[in-house]
């Protein structure tokens, strides 16, 4: 008798494995680095910035599988909001979950990199913001990768949040149709080896360097001469920091 309530539990047990087996990866698109399952990313994001995270897709599955993604606002500070890209389309922050018209389909070893998620800080003051990501095979919900974002969770001082920052303005023109766009960066102190970046909207980096900053007003021009009309990003990133400013070209 216990053999055969052994036996069962050890056939129920294998089913259970079978069914939790994950069959999607998800990554960094710019670092590579997988995000793992049920992980937390904190940022800090000043008032008026943005977060912007590219994520690549990849089926590790065997077969054919189709995904969707959802969105959950677990908390979200006054005046800011979340909205993501998914399969080539994007969406406004009311949306939630990608439509049914628009899944992410990929064969056993192929990837996507098509996906966005951003987080806007209210214009005025930041605050804490928490964004939970579930990304699944449609066709088994418990297939599926979760990982959330938290935001802002600790601000002890201007300082901090700003990593030695007093302000960063908005790309100027806006939108641009000269060669060089411009940014000012008012720095409390003097910096060293800030990268600047620009990607564009599907999160490619094309163009990156690293510039010193002075204590109080500096210019910074963005060569903005060998990239197309669109949409693009610039990053301002020093330590484990990060300021996104978005800006279009149009030539």
């Amino acid at each position: 008798m216990y053999k055969v309530l052994f036996s069962i539990v050890l056939i129920a047990l294998s089913i259970m494995q079978s069914f939790a087996q994950i069959s999607l990866e998800v990554s960094n698109s710019t670092s590579g680095v997988i995000i793992a399952n049920n992980s937390v990313i904190s940022e800090t994001v000043i008032a008026g910035g943005q977060s912007h995270t590219s994520i690549t897709i990849k089926n590790i599955g065997t077969g054919t599988k189709i995904f969707g993604i959802t969105r959950t606002d677990i908390t979200m500070n006054s005046g800011s909001v979340a909205y993501f890209c998914f399969a080539g389309q994007c969406y406004t922050p009311i949306v939630f979950s990608s439509p049914a018209a628009n899944q992410l389909t990929l064969t056993t070893g192929q990837s996507d990199a098509t996906g966005s998620l951003y987080y806007d800080e209210n214009a005025t003051l930041a605050g804490y913001s928490e964004v939970k990501y579930k990304i699944f095979d449609i066709n088994n919900i418990s297939d599926n990768i979760i990982f959330t974002f938290k935001f802002n969770s600790i601000i002890s001082s201007v300082k901090e949040n700003n990593f030695g920052l007093a302000s960063v303005s908005d790309v100027y023109p806006n939108p641009s149709t000269v060669i060089n766009s411009k940014i000012n960066i008012t720095s409390n102190t003097s910096l060293s080896d800030v990268e600047v970046k620009i990607t564009n909207a599907l999160g490619s980096v094309v163009s990156s360097r690293k510039v010193d900053l002075s204590s109080g007003k500096n210019i910074i021009e963005l060569d903005n001469d060998s990239l197309n009309s669109g949409i693009y990003f610039v990053t301002i990133s020093s330590s484990n920091h990060k300021i996104v400013k978005k800006f279009t070209l149009t030539k």
